[in-house]
């Protein structure tokens, strides 16, 4: 009896078995269909495309052809000028101006910077850590054709690094002679501009030794036109006054639009419409706020100032501006 429930038993899980087998399996030989479908698994993994690696920072600068500044006549620096007008020029008119704490720039900064044209960071006074791009920053190579990085600017959509020599041994450019322009995440390089045949033309054109050399600081872009600001350091009377000029060039050819005079600006400047806001002024030297026209170079107002013009920020009709030992509040109006 045991026996008969037994092969019972395994009679009608024998059939079960065939049963989901015949509901399962395709009828006929299977085997070319289930090479073929492993074949086909084996193309499709062979020709997926691997993904492109990113070029680092460095490649992607050493493969930029820098855009290199020239000027055809260098005996005429400071007088190049496209003899335009722009429109709608502002009018600057002091509201306020307060002592400062000299040394609470940080606060005036932090207050203001939604209004500020750019900030800039001088990377001898950063450290690995803070809460700065300071860490994204570092991915910038060192040396740059043999200049070393120094400070750092950030824009609205892009950074400027610095790249100038290493006067001091402490791997820092200084006396910057190649703005590179990268993204917001020191991920992409956009652009590289090569001052230094024109600083040669320069220095040679006004007899001035290497101490006099400039550095370009300030790197704006508005339409197809770079607006940059072109200084030494020490006294004016040491480049027999040849010194702080804010200067327009040509982002497709290279070439200047205009430079202002001498003496225009060793400061931050702004961007309003079709004006810019600079100032100029040093120990023993004037102090001056100029509203330039941003199509000519051309001063259209001058204001003077207790201390030298340093940090711009605009808020509405108001620009407010930081000077060594002043706060300002100026009135904007058309």
């Amino acid at each position: 009896m045991k026996k008969c429930i037994y092969a019972a038993w395994a009679f009608l899980a024998l059939s079960a078995c065939q049963g989901k087998q015949s509901q399962t399996e395709p009828s006929g030989d299977t085997s070319a269909v289930d090479s073929e479908v492993v074949v086909q698994d084996q193309n499709s993994e062979e020709a997926m495309p691997e993904k492109p690696t990113k070029p680092t920072l460095a490649e992607q600068m050493a493969n930029m052809k820098p855009l290199a500044l020239v000027v055809e006549s260098p005996e005429h620096y400071g007088m190049i000028s496209l003899n335009t007008k722009g429109e709608g020029l502002v009018k600057l008119k002091v509201l306020s101006c307060r002592e400062n704490g000299i040394t609470d720039t940080d606060a005036w900064i932090a207050q203001n910077k939604e209004g500020m044209p750019y900030q800039s960071f001088w990377m001898g006074n950063l450290k690995e850590g803070e809460d700065t791009p300071f860490l994204k920053f570092l991915a910038m190579p060192e040396t740059y054709d043999g200049l070393y990085r120094g400070d750092f600017e950030i824009h609205p959509g892009y950074n400027v690094v610095a790249y100038g020599e290493n006067k001091f041994n402490n791997q820092i450019g200084y006396d910057c002679n190649v703005l590179v322009v990268t993204d917001n995440d020191f991920t992409e390089i956009k652009k590289i501009v090569d001052f230094r045949p024109f600083t040669k033309d320069f220095l040679e054109s006004y007899d001035l030794n290497d101490n006099c050399a400039p550095t370009y600081s300030g790197y704006t872009v508005v339409g197809d036109s770079l607006y940059v600001v072109m200084t030494h350091h020490t006294y004016s009377s040491a480049s027999k006054g040849n010194n702080a000029y804010l200067m327009s060039i040509d982002l497709n050819k290279g070439w200047l639009n205009w430079m202002t005079k001498t003496l225009t600006c060793n400061s931050q400047f702004i961007i309003i419409d079709n004006s810019i806001v600079c100032g100029y002024g040093f120990s023993g030297e004037p102090h001056h706020v100029y509203v330039l026209d941003r199509m000519s170079g051309e001063r259209v107002q001058t204001l003077s100032v207790k201390k030298t013009p340093e940090l711009f920020s605009l808020d509405g009709n108001k620009l407010h501006m930081r000077t060594y030992s002043y706060d300002y509040v100026l009135e904007v109006t058309k």
